[in-house]
Order: structure tokens, then C-alpha cells, then sequence
């Protein structure tokens, strides 16, 4: 089932900023106990940081969640729109304080599978290519002790135009 709900969010917001606008909202959804201080935020993004953060050891979900993921912050649809596209906009949840080390933390873990099919490889790279905005975030990533600098060398060093590109 969460395969299957995650390649259908990567293909209804595939070059649909409506679709990710909509797909992104957040939600509270109330607890039995609706004096609760803290109630669950809901929508696309959480769940499926929630789903990769679950599932670390699934390569199939990992990578199906992961281009799902990027599918919600890439501004790929190519109609012109008044307002700012919703994928800038969940862009900047992914890059927010509170939500960064998470997303920091599940590129990392997908660099450390040993298992490492093509479209993993790819959707990894393409997401962090999307998180890294920022001078401190690109320098934290850059970092020599760091999983992501050895990571995209190997990527480089492939024959895979898929992964050079």
C-alpha cells in the first residue's frame, strides 16, 4: 500500500504545481484527547518523511518515498502561474530548521544502503540537489567527514548518463 501511494504522488505531481499545492497541505488531525498540546501534522511531505524514517532497510520504499519526496518540491510544470509555485513553497518546509535534519538524515541513510539501485542512486542525488539552497547548507554538506561529498564522487565516476547528468 505505501508503495503504491508513493508512486502515485509522484505521478499526480509530476509537473503539476496544483496537484502538489494540495498533495503538501498540512492538516492537524485531533487525538482522542483533543486537549492534547501536540497534535500530528499531516500531508504529503510529513508522510512520506515519516514512511522513509520507518522503513530505513526497504530499498524499494526508499526509493519509491524518495522520488515521491522530490516530486513535491521540484517546480517542474511549465505553466506560468501568478503566485509563488507550490514547489518552492514545500521546498522551504524541507529546508525549514525543524524539518531539515530529518531530510538531512534520510539523504544520508539512502547513501549508506548497500543495495543501491539506479533510480535510488538518482532520486538521492536529485533531492539533494533540491536541499541544497543556502551557503550554510551547502557548506554543511560539503563537509569532508560527511556521507554526501564521498557519495556523489562515486555517483560521478559512474557510466550512467542518468547519474551524471
Amino acid at each position: 500500500v505505501l508503495l503504491a501511494g508513493c508512486t502515485a504522488i509522484t505521478a499526480m505531481c509530476t509537473a503539476n504545481d496544483a496537484n502538489k499545492q494540495v498533495a503538501a497541505q498540512v492538516f492537524e488531525e485531533k487525538g482522542v484527547i483533543d486537549d492534547a498540546d501536540e497534535k500530528p501534522l499531516h500531508g504529503a511531505i510529513f508522510l512520506l518523511l515519516d514512511t522513509l524514517e520507518a522503513f530505513p532497510e526497504s530499498v524499494q520504499l526508499q526509493t519509491e518515498a524518495m522520488a515521491a519526496l522530490r516530486s513535491l518540491v521540484v517546480d517542474d510544470d511549465t505553466r506560468k502561474s501568478e503566485c509563488m509555485p507550490s514547489a518552492l513553497e514545500n521546498r522551504e518546509v524541507l529546508l525549514s530548521d525543524e524539518i531539515y535534519p530529518k531530510v538531512g538524515g534520510i539523504v544520508e541513510n539512502a547513501s549508506k544502503l548497500a543495495s543501491q539501485p539506479l533510480k535510488l542512486t538518482e532520486q538521492t542525488l536529485l533531492l539533494l540537489r533540491e536541499i541544497s539552497r543556502g551557503q550554510e547548507r551547502i557548506q554543511e554538506l560539503a563537509k569532508p567527514k560527511g556521507l554526501m561529498m564521498p557519495y556523489v564522487r562515486k555517483a560521478l565516476g559512474s557510466s550512467e548518463a542518468r547519474l551524471v547528468r
